[in-house]
């Protein structure tokens, strides 16, 4: 028994190809940009004006963005990764919740590598003179209650993070290389 093949514009995919490709043109044909109605010239230039000047980012939200953009807004329990930014002329706490580990020495050296890589990029702003890291994390009291507390700090001045290769630091000796350092007994 023989079997008719039927042309290919008679089958079902080339169908298919021409009715995209129809109404791909007549998509290019109506322009929508000419059926709206085209604002008044005062309206266009107050929006000119308004794309013109950048919006300049206060410090918090400068800091703000170097965190999230280097850490990322969340850590890996869900939290949000900044806590508050404090800002005092040229001194600025940063608290940040931290990432939870398989151990408290994996946690804490995460704490150490993570403050490396934000102060890497916070040292670029010349409007800071010291920074402060306090990490913080969930604590449980004897009662079994549970809430985020301070597990970590270390203190920054220019004098130090001005002079430290971020492309060779060894996150390990933070404590050293910090000008003050303090960590929660939970982490010992």
């Amino acid at each position: 028994m023989e079997t008719k093949n039927k042309p290919f514009y008679k089958r079902w995919w080339f169908v298919v190809i021409v009715v995209f490709l129809a109404i791909g043109v007549i998509g290019n044909i109506v322009d929508p940009s000419e059926a709206e109605e085209k604002p008044s010239t005062s309206e266009t230039k107050s929006k000119e004006t308004k794309a013109d000047k950048p919006k300049e980012l206060t410090l918090e939200e400068k800091i703000e963005s170097a965190v999230d953009d280097t850490l990322g807004a969340k850590t890996n329990t869900k939290e949000k990764r900044i806590d508050k930014i404090e800002v005092y002329t040229d001194v600025v706490n940063v608290w940040m919740n931290a990432d939870e580990n398989l151990s408290a020495n994996m946690t804490k050296k995460g704490m150490w590598r993570d403050t490396f890589k934000t102060l890497e990029e916070l040292a670029k702003l010349d409007e800071v003179n010291r920074y402060q890291f306090v990490w913080m994390l969930p604590l449980t009291d004897k009662l079994g209650n549970s809430e985020n507390g301070k597990v970590m700090s270390l203190d920054f001045p220019r004098e130090i993070f001005s002079e430290i290769n971020f492309d060779n630091v060894d996150y390990n000796k933070a404590p050293d290389i910090a000008e003050d350092y303090w960590e929660h007994n939970a982490l010992k």
